[in-house]
């Protein structure tokens, strides 16, 4: 019998080069673009042992409404890029700072992640450093429920594009168990300079499409 996996031609999942962001969606008074992992690029994304194939959630929020699940890799690589044109045609002038969050969720059994940092980069971006370093290992601990991961902040500039990722690359050590739903991008309150909007408890968020 043949290996499913060496039917594939591209290991890689290919997101499409630019996103098309769409409309936002409505929360209260505020919008939030959303991604779906479909549309982003991930290393390994095709072969079935590393990535399963992409699957319905049960409590879709703000366009997303599947998720993919990483079965196990030792490089770990999700990317994506948008235009910047986008998100000004949507908001104007009125918003000067955005914030990229991951969605994921892990299961009881996944492994791999207290020793296994992931940095999240966006370009162009707000904070000093090159990316944001984050251990994984206390989302996991919450498994069975969805987190927002902040991947970096990035400000409404000439730019003409926003690139961003997730990444580990530098350890080799095997991790699994995660399923990545995508990701959003809100508006920052330039008062607290904090992202405006935070999952309702019930999860998922109460939004509507504009």
């Amino acid at each position: 019998m043949t290996n499913p996996d060496e039917e594939v031609s591209d290991p890689h999942w290919q997101g499409p080069e630019i996103i098309d962001l769409g409309k936002p969606y409505q929360h209260g008074r505020e919008m939030i673009f959303s991604v779906g992992v479909r549309y982003l690029t991930i290393t390994w994304g095709n072969q079935r042992r590393f990535w399963k194939e992409f699957d319905n959630i049960s409590d879709p929020f703000c366009g997303l409404g599947e998720a993919k699940l990483l079965v196990q890799v030792n490089w770990l690589e999700v990317t994506g890029k948008l235009s910047m044109g986008e998100l000004k045609r949507h908001n104007g002038d009125s918003i000067k700072t955005y914030e990229i969050f991951y969605v994921v969720s892990f299961n009881e059994d996944a492994y791999g992640w207290h020793s296994a940092p992931v940095k999240f980069t966006v370009k162009p971006r707000v904070e000093p450093l090159p990316f944001i370093e984050v251990n994984l290992e206390e989302y996991r601990k919450k498994h069975g429920q969805w987190h927002e991961i902040s991947g970096g902040r990035f400000p409404v500039s000439g730019e003409k594009y926003v690139e961003f990722g997730m990444y580990e690359v530098e350890t080799a050590w095997w991790k699994g168990g995660m399923h990545l739903a995508g990701v959003i991008i809100k508006a920052v309150n330039d008062d607290d300079q904090t992202a405006h909007t935070k999952r309702d408890q019930q999860g998922g968020y109460s939004c509507e499409k504009l």
